[in-house]
């Protein structure tokens, strides 16, 4: 449920938002015009220009907005848990058909303009260290790195959006349950050092002892 703000120009800005993202779901991004927007929203065509100067801007508050308000940060003090239940919200947000519209839609304009990649860059990266202290308290001592972080969120939320993009295949309890694994794993595991290499492959070392043997034969 979306939580209503008090006071006329918040509530105009939610008007307006709501617009926008109904105009964008149903025309895409190329679709997303000022005058759309205002008639659908029910204001003056100024008012969108004051406040979003730019499609870009418009379209990323537009569904930022719906993100913050439908994916919250749980804090039980169980961490596998509150893991669970943040995918779960992240879940039923992409799967809505209005919400997995919108996402395709940025998704595709943001490789195209510049101006909405660096927002969306920079909403996630906001994202990321909104969530972080949850990640940060599942890894073993609480104390891991941000880059761990960053990889245990990643390895968490690609599955969801793989079959809600992609795919389609449904997201279900189980692909939950195995993604917040798969997190928790990624919160633990170690990077091998770089003076490691792996094993080579059995070809490879076959290979090898043929040209010791014919490097002895030289000598």
């Amino acid at each position: 449920m979306r939580t209503r703000r008090g006071g006329r120009s918040a509530r105009i800005r939610e008007a307006v938002l709501a617009a926008a993202r109904a105009q964008l779901a149903d025309s895409g991004y190329s679709g997303l015009s000022p005058g759309a927007v205002a008639a659908r929203a029910g204001v003056d065509r100024a008012t969108i220009y004051r406040r979003w100067p730019t499609r870009a801007r418009l379209a990323a508050d537009a569904v930022m907005d719906l993100a913050q308000d439908a994916v919250r940060v749980p804090n039980t003090g169980d961490a596998t848990s509150d893991l669970r239940a943040f995918a779960a919200q992240i879940a039923d947000l992409i799967t809505a058909p209005d919400a997995i519209r919108l996402v395709a839609a940025l998704a595709a304009a943001r490789a195209e303009d510049p101006e909405l990649r660096e927002l969306t860059t920079s909403f996630w990266r906001m994202r990321f260290d909104a969530v972080a202290p949850l990640f940060r308290d599942a890894s073993p001592g609480g104390n891991a790195s941000q880059e761990r972080i960053d990889r245990a969120i990643e390895t968490l939320v690609a599955p969801l959006h793989f079959r809600a993009l992609l795919s389609g295949a449904p997201i279900d309890d189980q692909l939950i349950d195995n993604s917040v694994a798969a997190a928790l794993v990624a919160l633990t595991r170690k990077k091998d050092p770089a003076h490691r290499f792996r094993r080579p492959l059995p070809a490879a070392r076959a290979f090898d002892g043929r040209a010791q043997r014919a490097r002895g034969h030289l000598h």
